[in-house]
């Protein structure tokens, strides 16, 4: 009976190995191959990032006084439309006056002069004629007529020039606009063409949004050799919104792209427009900015499959049927990286279809190992 026992109780340990033994020997078979190989394919790339953008008004202009004087009076309170041509500031205009009377009175002293020397410019001819007179009196005579001709175009311009100043003692808008807070009130003396504006307008009906990305991120979306292809660029609001007009995003385009980096910052400025009808966006305010590229035909590869040679230049390994039978020939394939995608990099110098693998040492590679890649 105990015979029995220890022949049960050993053949349940033997199977109990068995069965031990047949899980770890089977553990090895349930683990996936790791992928070595990749077959390139064309793919639609879409790159969004976001920028802080600054509005700048697409017209601005800065109101300075062309007379020295005081101001009378001040026609606008700051803040509102005004329109071009529309009176601003009023000066104190009695000197600029008196200034247009003496400068007309000088022109009519002159006027009166060259009559005279016009009609003794003619009985000296007259007299000339009849050997009455010397040439010399006519030619000097005629020399004062001539003199007396320049100093009234002089005194015209002086005429002129009076008149100007009296009209610039009435300071209006330059533009169509929305005025700013006035510098100068009424009482304020003020000096031509002084440093400091008496208000500003600026037109804001189409705005410029100001972005400085840098230039290594800039370069995802822009090529020169491709600069026909803008990317797309929207406004977003606090909640992350798209900005709309009519029910549709509100759509900027890039106006320029500055070609030079600034060197304390490493960023390169983009001016883009934006129409601002409704008046959504103020000079100097700081806006998100979404912009989008898309990007056909990409071939994408993951940043592993990619080699450095000694020249610093990127490769990949690709393999390709050879001579010998039921083999694959590697080859080094130069290509050039253009923008990262997450762990992927869009690259150029391969083609649809071609199978590229990990960097080895081998010459050859068993086509196992290619089978999920075909």
């Amino acid at each position: 009976m105990k015979n029995i026992r220890y022949f049960v109780a050993g053949l349940v340990a033997v199977l109990a190995l068995c069965g031990c033994k047949k899980e770890i020997v089977s553990k090895p078979h349930q683990l996936s191959r790791p992928l070595v190989c990749l077959k390139t394919k064309w793919e639609e790339v879409k790159i969004e990032k976001t920028f802080p953008g600054e509005v700048v008004a697409k017209t601005e202009a800065r109101v300075r006084p062309q007379v020295t004087g005081i101001i009378l009076d001040r026609e606008f309170e700051g803040g509102e439309k005004v329109k071009t041509g529309q009176l601003l500031f009023k000066v104190d205009d009695k000197t600029y006056k008196a200034n247009l009377d003496l400068a007309r009175a000088n022109l009519a002293v002159e006027e009166a002069k060259l009559v005279n020397l016009w009609n003794q410019e003619k009985r000296y001819k007259m007299l000339l004629e009849k050997n009455a007179s010397s040439k010399e009196s006519y030619e000097n005579l005629k020399s004062q007529r001539e003199q007396s001709e320049a100093i009234m175009e002089k005194l015209k311009a002086e005429v002129r020039l009076a008149e100007i100043d009296l009209e610039n003692t009435e300071i209006r808008a330059p533009i169509d606009g929305f005025i700013g807070k006035p510098s100068a009130n009424r009482g304020t003396l003020i000096n031509a063409n002084q440093a400091e504006p008496l208000a500003t307008v600026r037109d804001t009906d189409t705005v410029y949004v100001d972005l400085r990305p840098s230039s290594d991120v800039w370069s995802e979306f822009w090529s020169e050799d491709d600069s026909k292809k803008r990317p797309q660029i929207f406004l977003l609001n606090r909640l992350g919104d798209f900005y709309s007009d009519a029910r549709l995003a509100l759509q900027g385009k890039i106006q320029f792209v500055e070609n030079s980096v600034d060197e304390g910052t490493g960023t390169v400025l983009v001016r883009t427009e934006f129409h601002n009808p409704n008046q959504l966006f103020r000079a100097g305010e700081i806006l998100k900015t979404l912009v989008v590229q898309s990007f056909q035909d990409q071939i994408l590869i993951p940043h592993k499959y990619l080699g450095l040679d000694d020249n610093h230049e990127h490769y990949v390994i690709i393999a390709e049927a050879s001579a010998q039978k039921d083999k694959w020939k590697l080859r080094k394939q130069s290509v050039k990286t253009l923008f990262p995608l997450g762990d992927k990099w869009s690259v150029q110098g391969l083609k649809p279809g071609e199978i590229i693998v990990l960097p080895t040492g081998d010459t050859f590679l068993d086509p196992v190992a290619l089978s999920s890649c075909q």
